[in-house]
């Protein structure tokens, strides 16, 4: 399958011309960091301010000092794709999924998209997520910690995991252990991010997490069936947040523990497995 999507993959980079969404502003952002400048508020693009964190500055700053084009990045993206999906299969192996999902991962066109025609930094960071995700099945506890908050420092949408991983740290290793990786998330956030918060620790805070301005409902592609009005309502957005986490506490409660909250595993300060030393 993986060999398929290699072929598929190398078709849509010589058949479909690269599509310059964000590529030229991420470029003239990681340009002002590299002459010196590392105060958030003053990083812009052909689209606006900067808005995602550190480790994506650092990501792209990397091809950028050795002169890539957008070709190189296309080809460096699609090696990254097959390295994404060959993560997701070997997850899903171990949870013993059907294997037409495996196709489903294959003939995505949006996947396709993100990686090989817009280089987003999406796919660096679902990258690293999966690859974190794999290490914590083979109870590389502290490496995948730190691999995760890797993920969140190139863009914050592998937060959304941090629900069910945060639970599964905390059945694995107790919430001693828990607290001890989350600590070690928390300090690779401020490391990575140490010129910028020596410079202008709000405008880095600020800007970093999400941008200073709401989504517009142009850009949004979840949701874009809704009017506009729905969607720049001031209370669809905590109203999806409210959502988003009922819906965590009922697979917490009903799926993911055997016993529900009252499981007397989810309690316990330290397990007998702790978090592995040589991770």
């Amino acid at each position: 399958r993986v060999v398929a999507d290699f072929l598929l993959t190398w078709i849509i980079f010589w058949k479909v011309p690269f599509t310059n969404v964000d590529f030229e502003a991420y470029q003239h952002q990681v340009h002002s960091v590299a002459a010196g400048v590392f105060d958030y508020d003053q990083l812009r693009g052909p689209t606006g301010p900067i808005a995602y964190p550190a480790g994506f500055v650092w990501f792209y700053l990397f091809f950028h000092a050795l002169g890539c084009e957008s070709v190189h990045m296309q080809v460096a993206f699609s090696l990254l794709y097959l390295g994404t999906v060959a993560c997701v299969f070997e997850i899903y192996r171990l949870a013993k999924a059907p294997g037409w999902l495996l196709m489903l991962c294959i003939l995505s066109k949006r996947v396709h998209s993100i990686y090989t025609l817009r280089v987003f930094n999406d796919g660096v960071a679902q990258m690293l997520l999966y690859l974190a995700l794999l290490l914590f099945l083979h109870r590389r506890n502290r490496a995948s910690a730190i691999l995760y908050s890797f993920a969140v420092s190139v863009k914050i949408h592998p937060l959304l995991c941090c629900p069910a991983v945060g639970l599964c740290m905390a059945l694995r290793a107790g919430w001693g252990g828990a607290l001890a990786s989350i600590g070690h998330m928390a300090a690779l956030q401020v490391s990575v991010a140490m010129p910028f918060l020596f410079t202008n620790p709000r405008g880095y805070l600020a800007r970093a997490f999400g941008g200073p301005g709401d989504l517009q409902h142009a850009w949004s592609v979840n949701w874009r069936l809704l009017p506009e009005q729905v969607f720049q309502h001031r209370a669809f957005a905590p109203a999806l947040l409210a959502g988003h986490a009922l819906v965590g506490v009922w697979f917490a409660h009903w799926r993911w523990l055997p016993g529900g909250f009252l499981d007397r595993r989810i309690w316990r300060w330290a397990q007998q497995r702790e978090l592995d030393s040589q991770g």
